[in-house]
Order: structure tokens, then sequence, then C-alpha cells
């Protein structure tokens, strides 16, 4: 099948769609077994597994990636006191998990724009304010975390209208059935 993919050959040349497309053309009922959001399949990072992740997968603007938020590591050791996480947070725990989601997507919105790695995070390497403090001496200007979180919260938002100017909305926020 890869070959087939490779080449476009035959159904090869549908499953390079990715699922969601390729069950729209099959038709019936294939669609429920498409495991997708928003068209994009699920890394490895499990929803069962780390809750946040599927919050994130659900709003995000792309679907199922794991990137818009990259939560699963604060569900397992890391912690980010300077944006109200003082401590790894509980995988399986559900009260706080919106807003603890929602801070991540923020950060990795504003982490995407400045092209900052997501790894520099682990082993507490590079913090928020170390950010902060490299985009105030690169612009001269003098922002401060609250303002930085603020900016990704804008573009994440901006995201979001952007997807609803081409016609998704909330109707689309939602996980695959796993029933």
């Amino acid at each position: 099948m890869v070959h087939k993919m490779g080449r476009g050959e035959g159904i090869g040349r549908l499953m390079t769609e990715g699922s969601k497309r390729m069950a729209e053309v099959l038709g019936k009922n294939a669609i429920e077994f498409a495991i997708h959001v928003k068209g994009l399949e699920p890394s490895a990072h499990d929803p069962r597994r780390f809750f946040s992740q599927a919050v994130s997968y659900a709003t995000a603007a792309r679907g199922a990636c794991h990137n818009a938020s990259w939560s699963h590591p604060y569900e397992l050791a890391l912690w980010m006191s300077e944006i109200g996480i003082p401590e790894p947070q509980d995988a399986y725990r559900v009260d706080g998990k919106a807003e603890f989601t929602a801070k991540l997507q923020d950060l990795m919105c504003v982490m995407d724009a400045l092209i900052l790695c997501r790894f520099s995070q682990v082993g507490k390497a590079v913090t928020v304010s170390n950010h902060v403090e490299w985009l105030n001496m690169v612009t001269g200007w003098g922002m401060d975390i609250s303002e930085y979180m603020k900016v990704g919260e804008r573009i994440f938002n901006l995201k979001r209208m952007y997807n609803t100017r081409l016609g998704a909305s909330r109707k689309d926020d939602f996980l695959p059935s796993v029933s």
C-alpha cells in the first residue's frame, strides 16, 4: 500500500488524502470509523491518556495536532510557574483542564510566531521569562509575561476566526467516537 500511495495508484491515491477524505469517498458509514479531528489524524499522544490533549485536539485550529498545546509533557513532568502551572498536572483530572490547556495553546502560538523550539522547555533550560527578555532585547519593547501570553491568545483566536471564515465552527470541535 505504501508503494501505491507513493505512486498515486488505485486506492493508494485516495489514502494519501487522509482518513476523513477517504471515508467521504467510500461512503456508506465509513466516516463513522475515520479517526480524525477536523481532517487531521491524531499522533501518538492519545487523548484517553492525556485529557488536556483531548481538549486541545478538539479546539485547535488544525484539529488533532499534538503541537497545538504541547500539553502532554506538562501532564508528565513539566511545569511553568510563570504562567500559572506550578507543578506537573494530573493527566486524568478534569477540573481546571480547559484553563490549563488554553494557557499552553496560547504559549505555543506565541512560541510558533517567534520560531522557538518546544523542546527548549524540557529541563527548564528556557522559560517564558527568557522568551520575553529576548523579545524585548530584539525589539526594544517593554513587554511583560502577561502581555506575551495575550499575544498568544490573540494568535489562537485569529486562527479560529480564519477557520470560521472557511466554514468551520464549534460543530467541528469534536473527538472521534471510540465505541
